[in-house]
C-alpha cells in the first residue's frame, strides 16, 4: 500500500485509489487463494493481473462515476449538503447556533447578507446564493489551512471515498456475480450440504464472493454517502467556531 501511495498525493490516494482497491479486494483474494490452495500459481498470476487491470480501470472511473452520483443526490435533496445545512429549514445544527454562524459570515463578508432567521430567510430569493458563496469562502480557508483544520480534510476525504466507492457500486456487483457465477458452474457436483457442512477448500471462494456481495451492498448505500457529506458540510460550518477563538486569543 505503501509503494501504491507515493504515485498519488494524499488526496487523490484516499478518495479514488482506496475505493478502487476496496472494490476489488475480493478479486485480488481470489487470485491469491488459486496460487496457495490449489497451487497454481500461473492461474493465479493470470487472475492476481486481471484484478489488477480492474482496480486501475476503477480507479480512473471512480470519480466520474462518483461526481454523476453526486449530481442525482443533489436533485433528490434540494441541493448541495453544504447549502441544505446553512438553511433555517434544515435542523442539522440547532438554530441559534445557525444564526451566529451567519451574523459571524455577515460581518466577515461585506458584500453577503445572510438572513438571520427563518422568515428572513423565506423572503430572500437568494439566499441560497449567497449560502453557496458563504461556504465557499468557508471551504477556500479550510483547504487553505488542512494542518489547522484537520478534521475538515478528513471528513472530505471520507465523503469522497463513499461518493466515488458507490458510483462504482453497479459496477463492482456485476463483476462480483459474475465471479459467482463462474464459481456456481465450474463446481463439480454442486451439493448445498457440502457447502455448508464441509465447504474447504472447494466452496471457499463462492462462500467468501457471496458474504462480501452481501457486506458490500448492505454497507455501500446512498444513506452513508448522504451522512458523510453532512458531516463534511456540518464540520466545514463549524469552523467558524475556532476562527472565533482565534480571534478571542
Amino acid at each position: 500500500m505503501k509503494y501504491i501511495k507515493k504515485y498519488f498525493d494524499d488526496f487523490t490516494f484516499y478518495a479514488r485509489v482506496m475505493p478502487a482497491v476496496t472494490a476489488g479486494m475480493p478479486l485480488i483474494a481470489w487470485g491469491l487463494y488459486n496460487g496457495i490452495i490449489k497451487s497454481d500459481w500461473w492461474k493465479a498470476g493470470g487472475y492476481f493481473i486481471i484484478s489488477i487491470i480492474l482496480v486501475s480501470f476503477a480507479a480512473y472511473i471512480a470519480r466520474e462515476l462518483g461526481k454523476r452520483y453526486e449530481e442525482k443526490m443533489y436533485k433528490e435533496l434540494g441541493g448541495m449538503p453544504t447549502t441544505i445545512i446553512f438553511r433555517f429549514s434544515d435542523n442539522t445544527i440547532d438554530a441559534v447556533s445557525k444564526t451566529k454562524y451567519h451574523r459571524w459570515i455577515n460581518s466577515k463578508l461585506s458584500d453577503i447578507s445572510l438572513p438571520v432567521s427563518h422568515i428572513e430567510e423565506s423572503k430572500d430569493l437568494l439566499a441560497d446564493e449567497k449560502y453557496i458563496n458563504a461556504m465557499r469562502f468557508l471551504r477556500t480557508y479550510a483547504n487553505s489551512n488542512r494542518e489547522k483544520l484537520p478534521r475538515v480534510y478528513q471528513d472530505l476525504k471520507k465523503y469522497n471515498f463513499w461518493r466515488n466507492l458507490y458510483g462504482c457500486k453497479r459496477f463492482c456487483v456485476v463483476i462480483y456475480l459474475i465471479v459467482i457465477l463462474r464459481e456456481f458452474v465450474c463446481i463439480s457436483g454442486f451439493s448445498l450440504r457440502k457447502m455448508i457442512f464441509d465447504p474447504f477448500p472447494e466452496y471457499v471462494i463462492l462462500i467468501g464472493m457471496i458474504f462480501w456481495l452481501m457486506i458490500f451492498c448492505m454497507s455501500v448505500t446512498k444513506k452513508t454517502v448522504k451522512r458523510n457529506a453532512f458531516d463534511y458540510a456540518k464540520t466545514l460550518l463549524e469552523t467558524i467556531d475556532i476562527l472565533e477563538i482565534e480571534e478571542i486569543g
